[in-house]
């Protein structure tokens, strides 16, 4: 269930909000994914936004903890917060979608991880998905 907002209000995380025009669109497909120590995985994002520049952010959320932010991608550039700088984290922007891939997993990859799409009003529109990805059960190889 991907959650909506539009351009008429600040970031709320609910899953109604009050009907205006413009309205943007993100979801996360799929349920839980389990792999194995060294797979690598790929977590979908799809969007839609009448924007023509719209930034999509990849957040993770571990057990009792705050999400945090991972990374965000834009055109055709990929910034990475300072945690996440390696190689086995990635995403690309390639409308409408801009899906998460993390290589060579390991155990404290274990998480919820969130996308979010921020549109035309930077400050005022930011989308987060009610569910997310877990990977519950990586084993040891």
């Amino acid at each position: 269930m991907g959650l909506r907002t539009h351009r008429c209000g600040v970031p709320v995380f609910v899953t109604m909000l009050a009907e205006c025009k413009g309205e943007d669109k993100v979801t996360q497909p799929g349920g839980d994914v389990t792999a194995a120590v060294g797979d690598t995985v790929t977590l979908d994002c799809t969007f839609e936004t009448d924007y023509t520049g719209p930034t999509l952010f990849w957040y993770k959320q571990e057990v009792n903890s705050s999400p945090q932010y991972m990374l965000k991608c834009y055109s055709a550039n990929v910034d990475k917060a300072p945690e996440f700088q390696e190689d086995r984290f990635n995403a690309t922007m390639n409308k409408p979608s801009a899906p998460l891939t993390i290589q060579k997993l390991q155990l404290n990859d274990s998480a919820v991880y969130y996308c979010a799409l921020r549109s035309l009003f930077s400050v005022y529109i930011v989308l987060m998905t009610v569910s997310g990805y877990t990977v519950p059960s990586i084993k040891p190889q």
